[in-house]
C-alpha cells in the first residue's frame, strides 16, 4: 500500500476523498507563499501503509455466531487482530491473567457470568475495553468500571470500525 499523494491542484472551496484520505483547501487562510490546505489520514490507513504492528485483542460473548461477525467486522478494519475469544467467561478470564496484558477487549453483558464482573476482574490486565451488548440499560455500569466504548447490539461494521478509530485516534501523537 502507498501513502496517499497530494494533488496540487486545487480550486477554491475544493474537497476530495480519495483512498480513505479527506483533503481539501481552505480559502480563508491565503498566504504570500500560496494556498494552505489540509490533508487528513485515517489512523487505520496509515497502520497499515507503514506496516505498525497491529494491536491484540480479545472477544468475550457466549453466542459464537455475535463472535463470528464481531472477529469478521474487527479484521477488516485493519487496525487490530483477534488472537482469541471466548464462550465461556470463566475461562477466558485464565487466558487472559496468563497472557498479563491485551490491547483490546470486546465483552458482551448478558452472560453466566455478568460482564461487568468480568470486566472488574481484567480491568488492570486490558488496555481498551469495549462493550457489546444488547443490553442498552447496562451503559452505567459498564462507564463504572471505566470501558472506553458501549456498543449495542444489533453491530454494524460502522460502529465497531468508528469505536476502534475513535480509540486509536486518542491514542495518536499529536
Amino acid at each position: 500500500m502507498q501513502v496517499c499523494e497530494v494533488n496540487y491542484l486545487f480550486s477554491a472551496k475544493t474537497a476530495q476523498v480519495e483512498n480513505n484520505c479527506m483533503i481539501w483547501l481552505n480559502e480563508n487562510h491565503l498566504n504570500n507563499n500560496g494556498h494552505v490546505f489540509w490533508v487528513i489520514f485515517s489512523k487505520i490507513l496509515i497502520m497499515q501503509q507503514f506496516n505498525a504492528p497491529q494491536q491484540k485483542c480479545i472477544i468475550i460473548d457466549d453466542d459464537q455466531l455475535s463472535i463470528d461477525i464481531l472477529s469478521n467486522f474487527i479484521a477488516r478494519t485493519g487496525a487490530l487482530t483477534v488472537v482469541a475469544t471466548y464462550t465461556d467467561p470463566i475461562e477466558a478470564i485464565l487466558a487472559v491473567r496468563a497472557i498479563g496484558e491485551i490491547d483490546f477487549l470486546f465483552l458482551d453483558i448478558g452472560m453466566e457470568v455478568s460482564g461487568i464482573d468480568v470486566a472488574k476482574v481484567l480491568r488492570d490486565h486490558v488496555r481498551y475495553l469495549i462493550f457489546v451488548t444488547s443490553y442498552e440499560k447496562y451503559a452505567l455500569d459498564a462507564f463504572n468500571v471505566y470501558c472506553d466504548k458501549f456498543i449495542v447490539k444489533p453491530i454494524t461494521y460502522h460502529k465497531i470500525e468508528s469505536a476502534i478509530k475513535d480509540i486509536l485516534r486518542k491514542e495518536a501523537p499529536r
